[in-house]
C-alpha cells in the first residue's frame, strides 16, 4: 500500500512539472506602462567604454585612429516565450542608419557587440574610429514573455550611446589631476575642478 502511494505521488509531481514549469515562466504585467520607450523613458541597460552597466545610456571617448577592438555589452531579462528567441536588439549609427540586429541566444541575458561590427569595417581585422563616427548612436530592446494568462506580450525599451571621437593629437584630461596645462583650479562643494584656456576639464573629490 505505501509503495502504490508513493508512486502515485511521484506520477502526479512527474504529469504536473511541465504544467509548474510554464507558470515559472509567466511574470506580472507592468502596472504603470506596457513599454518605458511609450512613456518617454530611456531604460534599456547597455555596459561598455569602462563604464559599469547603465540604465538608458553610455558614453564612448576614442581617439580618432584607435582600433575598434573592444565591445558594447548589451542587456536582456531572462524572459520565456513562445518562440526559440524571447528578446532581440536593433542599433544604428548617428546617420540612422540600422547597423545591427540580432535576436538573444535562449536564456542568454548579455550579448557583447563589437565595435567593428557596428561600424562595418570591410576588414575587422583593421578597423579604426573616424571622426565621423561621433555622435548618438541609439538601440531598441524588444522582448516577448508570457503573462500570467500565459498569453505572449512584447515589451520594447530605448537606450543611446555616446561616441565621442576627438581629433589624433588631441590629449584629453578628464583623468588626469594634475597637468602644466591648467590654468583654473578651484574647490566647490567637496570637488575639485582643473582647467585649461582651452577648456579641457578634470573633476574629481578631495
Amino acid at each position: 500500500m505505501i509503495k502504490f502511494c508513493l508512486f502515485i505521488i511521484v506520477a502526479t509531481m512527474i504529469f504536473l512539472s511541465p504544467l509548474f514549469a510554464m507558470t515559472s515562466k509567466r511574470v506580472e504585467a507592468d502596472k504603470i506602462t506596457e513599454s518605458s520607450i511609450l512613456d518617454g523613458d530611456s531604460t534599456a541597460i547597455v555596459e561598455g567604454c569602462g563604464n559599469r552597466p547603465i540604465v538608458g545610456f553610455t558614453y564612448c571617448r576614442q581617439m580618432e585612429g584607435e582600433a575598434a577592438e573592444k565591445a558594447i555589452i548589451f542587456v536582456a531579462p531572462p524572459s520565456k516565450c513562445k518562440a526559440d528567441h524571447c528578446a532581440f536588439l536593433k542599433v544604428w549609427n548617428s546617420h540612422g542608419e540600422l547597423v545591427f540586429g540580432s535576436g538573444f541566444a535562449n536564456g542568454q541575458t548579455r550579448m557583447a557587440v563589437a565595435w567593428a561590427s557596428l561600424l562595418h569595417c570591410d576588414d575587422i581585422t583593421n578597423c579604426n574610429f573616424k571622426i565621423e563616427d561621433r555622435g548618438f548612436w541609439t538601440f531598441n530592446l524588444e522582448v516577448f514573455w508570457l503573462d500570467k494568462e500565459g498569453n505572449e506580450r512584447n515589451s520594447l525599451a530605448q537606450g543611446d550611446i555616446l561616441l565621442r571621437v576627438f581629433r589624433s593629437g588631441y590629449v584629453p584630461l578628464e583623468n588626469v589631476r594634475e597637468d602644466p596645462n591648467f590654468v583654473w583650479k578651484w574647490l566647490d562643494n567637496g570637488y575639485i575642478y582643473r582647467m585649461t584656456s582651452g577648456l579641457r576639464a578634470y573633476v574629481g573629490t578631495e
